[in-house]
């Protein structure tokens, strides 16, 4: 298990707050989640904000609706099983309250926000999953994103609008050439 965060207490508080302020979720359940966490001083001290999650043994990817508009709106990911619902990471979390959490908030102009790089820390690289689990987790994160992105390709036929319909083709023809690179 990963050692206590270097990061104070106090401005994950601050940070989690400041976030909760600035951005709406794409789901509400991760706005209590959020909350239940700042308030919980003895999870706080088990909170990691990171850039992903992909290789965490246990981490919530959360975005707002101004961030990519095309990154999935929650994932909950604990050892080999990943999840798209809220409820069950805040279970999770309630039953173990000592197991480090990483967090990876998607919103717009992360890289460059003060706030966000305060409370960023690296995780811990005894942390990481097998190969064989992270290609499999980027399988089904690109299978999702795939899935995700017909549903838009659709709206967009349907609503004769060509330009969005390139701009996500396009993105489907990259998640794509990642895909069948695995199906080699």
């Amino acid at each position: 298990m990963k050692s206590e965060s270097t990061i104070s207490l106090e401005d994950k508080k601050e940070f989690i707050q400041w976030f909760l302020k600035q951005f709406k979720l794409k789901k509400r359940e991760c706005v209590w989640i959020l909350d239940y966490l700042r308030k919980n001083d003895h999870l706080l001290r088990n909170v990691y904000f990171v850039d992903s999650v992909v290789d965490c043994s246990r981490g919530m990817l959360i975005s707002t609706v101004t961030g990519n508009e095309n990154k999935l709106p929650f994932k909950f990911i604990k050892g080999n099983l990943m999840s798209d619902n809220p409820e069950q990471a805040f279970h999770d979390i309630r039953l173990h309250p000592d197991e480090p959490i990483y967090i990876d908030l998607n919103f717009r102009d992360k890289q460059t926000c003060v706030e966000y790089m305060a409370v960023s820390e690296s995780h811990n690289s005894s942390e990481v999953l097998s190969p064989a689990v992270l290609e499999e987790a980027e399988k089904i994160i690109d299978d999702l994103q795939r899935q995700m992105l017909l549903k838009e390709i659709d709206k967009a036929l349907d609503n004769g609008d060509q330009k969005m319909f390139m701009e996500l083709w396009e993105q489907l023809n990259e998640v794509g050439v990642r895909y069948s690179a695995y199906a080699n």
